[in-house]
């Protein structure tokens, strides 16, 4: 029933497991972080699936844990032991090889592998850690991923140089290992390993120099995989600070029936009389459990819930490992061993095992599910957190934007009539000469044409001709010099394009530089005109120049434009060429003129054209910066949304494992 119950609650997160990582607008890095949740949750089911015992041997330095551990094997190299010195640096695990294997035992070293993602080497190393006692458990196989390694020969030599020693001061111990794995023959005398268990030994709590006081998180996550801890307490030392912060980390989350004490009593006052000294024996015991109990700083262990033995588990070792060094002629093994009550407790630790284990380990599995769910539930509230503040930060991004568009597309509104001031155009000097000569030979034409030669004759110094008939004369040389110059003008301001003393580009990227200067600063630089085609090209469209006609008029001594009469006049050669010289000034400056007004609105148009392709492309790219950071912003809100349900879901799942009556 358990089963079925706890299958249907597996197949509920593989479900919730199944809408995140299907969701296509989930982000890659959500999916990947999922991912590893997903992994922790899933291998917490398969736990249930495995009936090994995995035990921890805990306590405070030198309380009597290495004893205890080669007692229950009875195997003296099980673990470490010495007087006086911190033995064991690092945990091993401890198993017994099968019954008829043949095994003679040795030490198995698994080395870490190599950390990817540096700022979670915690995370990984952890990972590695439970990818191997995944494998000793037989939930996995042992592949090339992670291969089983040859064993070291077992003996108090190999184990000192493996759990004693730093690393690299030794042949075995290159580097600090991942896990050690500790395999003693198997002994028929042992209740404990013969019940499918495996014990963790571990350092002393208050060891400074143990490699746990450095990386208890490490470690930690040795208490979590074990389904019963055995506190190894001694009536010669007391629970210290260092080892109650150790305590209340390892009880926060357990369950009040995962946690045996074992009492190593040492009966050091030989001399009292043997009543007083069992009274006191049995208050230490009594004081001991007290103690322990308050420092493992949980509600939920009380003193009587908790179960304890006692043993000397010294006169129990010297017993049944160094019998030949007994006083024999004072005391009988026997009886030593008697008094010592190992085999008393180890019965009782026996039965309690063979009686709950199996219990033991599923309300284990099912604590540390329900706290790994508990465990992701807060991931994904830190992750809620952040979401949230990305958000907030993406809706001000595009805010942002927003402003900075509106003010590309007012910037980009505004109407250039540029003034070019110290734009001066003037002809070449040759060109003039061109302008003249032709203009000139032109008046020579029309005056020598029959409508004219008889009333203005070459070759006389004056001659006398109508007032009107003059006048007519010379408007058609206005005419005439105003077609010739707007027929030839183009070739001067072609040429001035990359004159020296007129530089358009120059000139262009001057403005540029000065709008560079006093656009908003949201407007990022607008690049310098670069193309002098262009530049060309418009000037040659512009075909047409409007030259200003020169009005007639009469002034004392000016005889140009005169106001038509049919008065005879006195004109001589002199007066002509004075009209003459009149008329070409005229349509030489107003041509300078013109051309000025007309590369100034060229130069105006390119400029204009120019920063508005330049605004339009950059308005384009606010555009799909909008766009792109409202669908990141979309992504986020679908996220929130997900991961939001997906929390309360799992705390949901949570509940409902955790009122399974196991």
């Amino acid at each position: 029933m358990i089963d079925e119950e706890l299958g249907k609650y597996k197949d509920e997160f593989i479900q919730i497991s199944k809408t995140i990582s299907e969701n296509e607008k989930l982000s890659e890095k959500s999916k990947a972080e999922w991912k590893k949740q997903q992994e922790k949750i899933e291998r917490r089911f398969d736990l249930f699936k495995t009936d090994l015992l995995f035990i921890v041997a805990t306590g405070m330095l030198k309380a009597g844990k290495s004893t205890f551990v080669n007692l229950l094997s009875r195997n003296e190299n099980a673990s470490p032991i010495g007087f006086g010195v911190d033995t064991t640096l690092r945990p091993a695990l401890i198993k017994m090889a099968a019954k008829d294997s043949g095994s003679a035992g040795g030490i198995y070293i698994y080395k870490r592998k190599s950390i990817h993602e540096v700022e979670n080497e915690m995370q990984e190393l952890q990972s590695q850690m439970e990818n191997i006692i995944d494998r000793i458990k037989g939930l996995k196989e042992f592949d090339e991923n992670y291969p089983e390694v040859a064993p070291k020969e077992l003996n108090q030599d190999n184990l000192r140089k493996v759990l004693c020693s730093r690393p690299g001061t030794n042949e075995l111990l290159d580097q600090s290992p991942l896990l050690v794995v500790v395999e003693v023959p198997y002994n028929a005398d042992s209740k404990i390993f013969s019940e499918n268990c495996v014990i963790f030994d571990m350092p002393g709590l208050d060891s400074n120099d143990a490699e746990i006081s450095q990386n208890f998180e490490m470690y930690n996550a040795i208490f979590k995989e074990c389904d019963l801890v055995l506190f190894i307490q001694s009536n010669m030392s007391p629970v210290n600070d260092a080892a109650c912060g150790y305590l209340a980390k390892i009880g926060k989350d357990r369950s009040s029936c995962t946690y045996r004490l074992v009492q190593n009593r040492m009966r050091a006052k030989y001399w009292l009389e043997e009543s007083v000294l069992k009274k006191e024996l049995g208050e230490q015991a009594e004081n001991g459990i007290k103690n322990f109990v308050k420092k493992l700083n949980t509600n939920k262990l009380s003193e009587s819930s908790l179960k304890s033995w006692s043993a000397n588990l010294g006169m129990a070792y010297d017993v049944i490992f160094n019998a030949n060094n007994i006083a024999k002629d004072d005391y009988k093994t026997e009886e030593l061993l008697s008094q010592s009550e190992f085999l008393g407790m180890e019965e009782n630790l026996w039965a309690d095992i063979n009686q709950n284990g199996k219990e033991q380990r599923r309300s284990h599995c099912k604590d540390e599910l329900c706290n790994d769910l508990k465990d992701v539930s807060r991931e994904i509230e830190k992750k809620l957190y952040a979401l949230k503040g990305d958000m907030a930060r993406k809706e001000g991004e595009i805010n942002m934007l927003i402003d900075e568009k509106n003010l590309i597309e007012s910037y980009g509104r505004r109407t250039r009539k540029e003034n070019w001031r110290g734009l001066d155009f003037t002809l070449s000097n040759d060109l003039k000469r061109q302008v003249e000569a032709e203009l000139r030979d032109s008046f020579k034409h029309l005056r020598s044409s029959t409508k004219y030669c008889g009333d203005m004759p070459e070759k006389v110094s004056s001659f006398k001709i109508k007032g009107s008939r003059y006048d007519e004369f010379l408007i058609e040389c206005s005419e005439n010099a105003k077609s010739k110059v707007q027929a030839i003008i183009q070739e001067s301001y072609l040429e001035k394009v990359d004159s020296g003393d007129f530089d358009s580009i120059k000139i262009l990227n001057q403005k540029i530089e000065e709008m560079n200067q006093t656009s908003p600063k949201i407007i990022l630089k607008i690049p310098p005109v670069e193309y002098r085609s262009k530049m060309v090209g418009k000037l040659s469209e512009t075909v047409q120049l409007e030259l200003a006609q020169i009005e007639p008029h009469r002034e004392e001594g000016k005889f140009l434009f005169v106001v038509p009469f049919e008065k005879a006049i006195e004109v001589n050669e002199s007066m002509v060429n004075d009209e003459y010289d009149k008329i070409i000034a005229h349509y030489t400056k107003a041509s300078c003129a013109v051309l000025k007004q007309v590369m100034g609105d060229i130069m105006t148009d390119i400029l204009n054209e120019h920063v508005s392709g330049y605004l339009k492309e950059s308005l384009s790219e606010k555009e799909g910066e909008m766009y792109k950071a409202k669908l990141e912003l979309e992504v986020m809100g679908g996220e929130k949304e997900l991961f939001s349900r997906t929390k309360e879901q799992l705390l949901s799942l949570g509940e409902k494992i955790r009122e399974l009556k196991i």
